[in-house]
């Protein structure tokens, strides 16, 4: 073969594009909405200040859109709240998970909360303004009672008697502890001081 042919030959041959990689799936409306606002909140916005129009535009939909998802905006804020209360959870447990059950890990798991909660003002702001409304109202129950079951197994785990009661009672303090460092924005390390004291004397 002469050299020209082979040039003809090399021209004639297919150039080969690189593969294009799969894009990521974009979240349905309805997640984009919720992911949108948990955005907003974690960028200091209060939860007092959030609003369909806002929320949209982050998720980079239209005003109508959020509220054909969503015509109840407490809905809206319960998905929130929800959200929110799963974050704590998965942050607790964290601490907690694959160790050697104790009192110590007890309280090991109730500072977890309570700087989670501390992360995340909008949680207990959500609670507070939304309380009489049916759907926050449920998420907060859960929540409740979330942490008073991984409470009370924790307290079994550590061959503590009266697990269930203890951990009731343990539980309301710390709901209220959580509550009095989202007033102050701060930890308050007396009150932490109190609840650790409950249950490493148990």
């Amino acid at each position: 073969m002469t050299r020209a042919r082979k040039t003809a030959t090399a021209a004639k041959a297919p150039s080969r594009k690189p593969a294009k990689r799969p894009s990521a799936t974009p979240p349905e409306p309805r997640e984009a909405l919720l992911e949108a606002g948990l955005r907003l909140l974690a960028g200091g916005l209060p939860s007092a200040r959030l609003t369909p129009r806002d929320v949209a535009a982050e998720a980079g939909l239209r005003t109508q859109q959020f509220n054909r998802l969503f015509p109840d905006f407490g809905d809206y804020l319960a998905g929130v709240q929800r959200r929110l209360s799963e974050q704590v959870r998965a942050d607790t447990l964290k601490v907690i998970a694959r160790k050697v059950p104790g009192l110590d890990l007890v309280r090991q798991g109730i500072t977890a909360y309570l700087d989670a909660i501390l992360q995340r003002p909008a949680l207990i702001e959500i609670s507070l303004s939304m309380r009489h409304h049916p759907a926050c109202q449920q998420v907060t129950r859960e929540r409740a009672s979330s942490m008073v079951m991984l409470a009370t197994l924790q307290l079994k785990m550590a061959g503590v008697a009266n697990a269930e009661g203890l951990g009731r009672l343990g539980m309301a303090m710390l709901f209220e502890i959580a509550q009095a460092e989202f007033e102050a924005r701060r930890m308050l390390p007396d009150f932490r001081h109190t609840i650790d004291a409950y249950f490493l004397r148990s």
